[in-house]
């Protein structure tokens, strides 16, 4: 079962989730896997149609079962403020195993400085 936790990020921010995958207390080497990070603001929306969708394939210690999602300005600068639902899977390349790993609800924050170094 997925292990729920909310989320905030300021619209516009960088934003770095570090995730380590266990299995009974010990690092899952996560060598072959994609994790996948998907927030939308209504659960029916397909993934085509999701406010961030992300796909991690290069892992920041695959074998010792560390990646990290990293939310860049581009990703929430033009997000309305909000709640958003998220969701964080892993699978393995070949499909054969896939886990919802976290979710819960994503809050968009107001951002208030929007000038950027090329205005």
């Amino acid at each position: 079962m997925a292990e729920q936790t909310n989320l905030e990020i300021r619209g516009g921010d960088t934003k770095v989730y570090e995730l380590t995958f266990t299995l009974d207390s010990e690092a899952l080497p996560i060598t072959g896997y994609k994790v996948y990070f998907t927030a939308k603001r209504y659960s029916w929306e397909t993934d085509a149609e999701a406010a961030i969708s992300k796909d991690i394939t290069s892992h920041f210690d695959a074998a010792g079962g560390i990646s990290k999602i990293t939310l860049d300005p581009a990703d929430t600068e033009d997000l309305d403020p909000g709640i958003y639902l998220y969701d964080i899977q892993i699978r393995k390349n070949d499909e054969t195993t896939i886990l919802t790993i976290l979710n819960g609800e994503l809050e968009i924050l107001y951002h208030i400085t929007r000038r950027r170094n090329d205005v």
